[in-house]
C-alpha cells in the first residue's frame, strides 16, 4: 500500500467519523464549544506537564460546567457497586455471522494500517516493519476477547488524535493504561461515572480528534516523495476522499450482497482496488511510462555491457 493509498486511508477515517462528533456536539453546542475551545487553549498555549493532558483537562472542564448548569444526571452514579465483574459468555459459531464479518476484516487491515502510518507521520519514524506485530496483536486480542463474549479488539482513531496532540508515544505509558483500565473495569461505580459524562462534552472533544486525523493525511503526503501529480498517486487519494466525502454529505452506504459498507469501509477499498487496477494496468502495458528507477535498472546491465 503506497502513501497514496495510506494517506487516503488516514483522510477517510477522519472525515467518515466527523459526523459522529457532530451528531454529539450538536446536542448542545454551547458545552460543545466550550470542551473544544478549552482544548485548543490547554494544547497551545500552555507548557509542560499541563500541555500534554488538554484532552483530560478539556473534558474535566466539560463535565464541571456540565454539572454546574445542571446537565448531569448523577442517579446511574449513586445506584452503582462499588466493585463488580464483568458479565462473561461463551463463544458460539455462526456460518452466516462470519460470511458477514471477514470481508470487513479486510477494511480494518487497511484501516489499521492507516493508523501505523498516522503514528509514523507523528513521530518522523518508519514505523512499517512493525505493521504486523500490529495487525497480529489486534488478532490475539480480539481472539481472548471473543472467548469471554467481548467485543472486537481493534486500534482507535479517537487514541491515535490523543497522541498526536500529547506527543507520548512510548510503550510503558501505554501498559499502565491499559492496567489502570482493567482495574477500573472492575469499579461500576466509575464506569457510571464516566457514562454520566455529557455527550455533548464528548462531542466536543471528539470531533477535534477526528479533524487532527483527517489532517495527519497531509503529513504523509508531505513526506513521501512522490509524483503528486499523477493519477497513481494524488488521483488514488482525491477519488477515495471525494467519495468518502459525497457518501457523508448523503448519509448513503454501499450495499455488496449482505455486506453493508459505510463511507470509511467503501472509500478504504476504492483506495485499494483502484491502485491495484492501476498497477496491473501499467504492468500490463507495453507503452505505459516505466517508473525511473525501473528504467534505470533496465539500463544499466546494457550501459555496462557497451563498455
Amino acid at each position: 500500500m503506497p502513501p497514496a493509498v495510506t494517506a487516503a486511508v488516514i483522510a477517510v477515517i477522519g472525515i467518515g467519523l466527523a459526523p459522529v462528533g457532530w451528531d454529539m456536539a450538536s446536542k448542545d453546542w454551547g458545552l460543545a464549544l466550550a470542551t473544544f475551545a478549552i482544548a485548543v487553549a490547554v494544547a497551545v498555549a500552555t507548557r509542560g506537564m499541563v500541555k500534554l493532558i488538554p484532552v483530560l483537562i478539556a473534558v474535566v472542564a466539560g463535565y464541571l460546567i456540565s454539572a454546574i448548569v445542571g446537565k448531569v444526571d448523577f442517579s446511574g452514579v449513586a445506584s452503582a457497586p462499588w466493585f463488580g465483574l464483568p458479565a462473561f459468555v461463551t463463544p458460539t459459531f455462526s456460518v452466516e455471522a462470519i460470511s458477514l464479518i471477514v470481508p470487513v476484516v479486510v477494511m480494518l487491515v487497511a484501516e489499521n494500517l492507516g493508523h501505523v502510518k498516522a503514528i509514523s507521520a507523528y513521530m518522523d519514524r518508519d514505523l512499517t516493519p512493525e505493521v504486523g506485530s500490529a495487525f497480529m496483536g489486534d488478532a490475539v486480542a480480539t481472539f481472548v476477547s471473543a472467548l469471554g463474549g467481548g467485543t472486537g479488539q481493534t486500534t482507535y482513531a479517537e487514541n491515535i488524535g490523543v497522541m498526536s496532540i500529547t506527543k507520548v508515544f512510548a510503550i510503558r505509558p501505554l501498559q499502565v493504561a491499559a492496567a489502570t483500565a482493567i482495574l477500573l473495569g472492575l469499579v461500576p461505580k466509575f464506569g457510571a461515572l464516566v457514562s454520566s459524562i455529557p455527550v455533548p462534552v464528548m462531542g466536543g472533544i471528539s470531533f477535534m480528534l477526528f479533524g487532527l486525523i483527517a489532517g495527519t493525511s497531509s503529513k504523509v503526503i508531505s513526506t513521501a516523495r512522490e509524483d503528486w501529480g499523477s493519477l497513481d498517486n494524488f488521483g488514488v487519494f482525491g477519488i477515495s476522499v471525494a467519495l468518502c466525502t459525497a457518501m457523508v454529505a448523503r448519509g448513503t452506504q454501499i450495499q455488496l450482497g449482505p455486506v453493508a459498507l459505510d463511507a470509511i469501509g467503501a472509500s478504504t477499498f476504492a483506495a485499494l482496488l483502484l491502485n491495484l487496477a492501476i498497477v496491473v494496468l501499467k504492468k500490463l502495458s507495453p507503452v505505459a511510462e516505466q517508473p525511473v528507477e525501473e528504467a534505470v535498472a533496465d539500463t544499466a546491465p546494457a550501459a555496462a555491457t557497451g563498455s
